[in-house]
C-alpha cells in the first residue's frame, strides 16, 4: 500500500447549512479538563423526571412463586422479552429527513422546541412500546414552521439502538442528545471553518503527544459522543490555534455525510464496550490509527465536481476518475493480489486529467454501489469494453443533469421565497437528484 507520502492532498470544502439552535441544559458528568462541556453555561432542565441509576435498583430476593417479589420477577422477564422484540425491529425509513412545513404531525418530548419525530419512525419504534408515553402531538395546536425528523439523524439511531442493545429502562441517552441539538450550534457538515467560529477538538498521537494531523471534531459532536460512550471523555481535547491573525480551518471528521463516519463510530462503540466490560480506561489505540491514516488522504467528495483536480484514472478511459479513498478501498487491493490486469491500468499516482471540461469539472466515478458492482464484474471478467460502455453512460447522464441542475438553479435565484415558482424549482431539484440516484 502506498505510503503517507502518497496521500498528501488538501482538502476542499462543501457547502452545507442547519439551524441554530438554542443553549441547553447540562448532560449530568464529571468535570473533565479540555471537555467541550465546560464553561458553556449549562442548566439542568427540570420537565424530566430523574431515573435512577442500574447500580440504585435494590437486589430481587428469593421467593416463593405467589409472593410480591415472584410477580415482580415475572414482570422483569415480560420486560426482557420486550427488550428482545425491540431488537428484533429494524429501524425504518424516515420519510422526513429534509426541512417542510407540510406538516402538523409532528411527535416531540414535552418542553422541546426543536425536537421533532416524524409518525413513521414514531410508529416504527416507539408505538407499542414502555417509551410511549415520552412522546405528544403538541404541533398540532401550532402554525406549521419548517421542520425535519431529528431521527433521521445517524446520532439519534445509533442512541436508540444503544438503549436498546444496553438493557436501558429509561431514554436518557435520546433526551441528552435532544439537549445538545436544542443547544449548541450544529456541526458545521462540510464546510472548513476556522477557530475562530467553532471550536474544534483533537485527539493526541500516542506515539508523541501531539494531536492527530488534519483530524478535528467540532464542539457539538463531541458532546453527542462523550454521551454515547462515556468511557472516552475527555480524550477528545480543544485544539490550540495556529494563529491570532491566519486561524486555522478545519472540516468535522465525525460528520454524518462522511463516508468515515460509520467507521469511526463502530469503532467507538467497540472500545467503549470493551472498556465498560472490563472496567478500566479505554483502549484509544486503534481509533487514534485509523484517524493516522486518514490524516493525509484525501475523502472521497462522491459527486461533487472539482475543476483542475488530480485523480487517479485509466488513461485510455480519462472519464473514469477515482478519488484517493476509493482506490485505496476498491482498487489498490485488487492491485497487490494481481487477480486482474484491469486494476493495474489505473495510474497509482494522482494526475490531472487531460482534456477536462473546464466548466463542469470531474468527480468520484467510483463511490456508488452500483458503479463498484460494475468494477467487479469488469475486473473479475477483464473485461475493459464493458466499463467503458458504463463509464461513459453515466458520465453523459451527469453532464445532461448538471446542465439542468444550473439552469434550474438560475431560475430559483429569481423567484420569491414560499412562492408557487420558489416551491416548482426546488421540486425539480428534487426531481434531479431522483434521477441521479439511478445512475450514480
Amino acid at each position: 500500500m502506498p505510503g503517507e507520502e502518497h496521500y498528501q492532498f488538501d482538502h476542499s470544502a462543501v457547502s452545507s447549512s442547519r439551524q441554530v439552535f438554542r443553549d441547553a441544559p447540562r448532560v449530568a458528568s464529571p468535570s473533565i479538563p479540555n471537555s467541550p462541556r465546560q464553561g458553556d453555561g449549562f442548566r439542568e432542565r427540570s420537565g424530566r423526571p430523574r431515573t435512577p441509576r442500574p447500580e440504585e435498583a435494590p437486589r430481587v430476593r428469593r421467593s416463593r412463586s405467589n409472593s410480591v417479589d415472584s410477580k415482580h420477577s415475572t414482570e422483569g422477564r415480560t420486560r426482557s422479552s420486550r427488550t428482545a422484540a425491540l431488537l428484533d425491529r429494524p429501524l425504518p425509513n424516515c420519510s422526513r429527513p429534509t426541512a417542510t412545513d407540510r406538516y402538523d404531525d409532528w411527535y416531540s418530548f414535552p418542553g422541546y422546541r426543536n425536537f421533532d419525530i416524524c409518525p413513521s419512525c414514531y410508529d416504527g419504534l416507539f408505538a407499542d412500546t414502555p417509551f410511549a408515553h415520552h412522546f405528544s402531538q403538541t404541533r398540532r395546536y401550532e402554525r406549521p414552521t419548517e421542520r425535519f425528523c431529528d431521527f433521521s439523524s445517524a446520532w439519534m439511531r445509533l442512541a436508540w439502538l444503544l438503549t436498546i442493545k444496553q438493557r436501558r429502562q429509561s431514554i436518557d441517552l435520546l433526551y441528552a442528545l435532544a439537549d445538545i441539538s436544542g443547544s449548541d450550534r450544529p456541526c458545521p457538515g462540510d464546510r472548513e471553518l476556522s477557530a475562530d467560529r467553532v471550536s474544534w477538538y483533537g485527539i493526541a498521537d500516542q506515539r508523541d503527544g501531539l494531536h492527530v494531523a488534519n483530524f478535528a471534531v467540532c464542539a457539538a459532536d463531541v458532546k453527542m459522543l462523550e454521551v454515547l460512550f462515556p468511557t472516552v471523555r475527555g480524550y477528545f481535547v480543544r485544539l490550540p490555534p495556529a494563529s491570532t491573525y491566519s486561524p486555522e480551518k478545519h472540516t468535522c471528521s465525525l460528520r454524518v455525510s462522511s463516508r468515515r463516519f460509520p467507521k469511526y463510530l463502530d469503532l467507538l462503540v467497540e472500545i467503549d464496550a470493551e472498556a465498560q466490560s472490563t472496567g478500566q480506561r479505554p483502549n484509544m489505540s486503534k481509533f487514534i490509527k485509523m484517524a493516522r491514516e486518514n490524516a493525509f488522504k484525501g475523502e472521497c467528495a462522491r459527486n461533487k465536481a472539482f475543476v483542475r483536480k488530480a485523480w487517479h484514472f485509466i488513461p485510455e478511459l480519462p472519464e473514469f476518475t477515482v478519488c484517493e479513498e476509493c482506490y485505496d478501498e476498491v482498487i489498490w487491493p485488487a492491485v497487490a493480489a494481481k487477480s486482474s490486469s484491469l486494476p493495474r491500468l489505473v495510474n497509482k499516482s494522482i494526475q490531472l486529467v487531460p482534456n477536462e471540461d473546464l466548466e463542469l469539472g470531474s468527480s468520484c466515478s467510483l463511490y456508488s454501489p452500483r458503479m463498484r458492482k460494475v468494477w467487479d464484474v469488469s475486473a473479475k471478467e477483464g473485461d475493459f469494453k464493458y466499463l467503458e460502455r458504463k463509464v461513459l453512460e453515466r458520465k453523459r447522464k451527469e453532464i445532461l443533469l448538471a446542465k439542468e441542475r444550473r439552469g434550474v438553479l438560475q431560475w430559483l435565484a429569481g423567484q420569491e421565497k414560499g412562492s408557487r415558482g420558489y416551491e416548482r424549482a426546488r421540486e425539480e431539484l428534487k426531481q434531479l437528484e431522483r434521477v441521479w440516484k439511478d445512475w450514480e
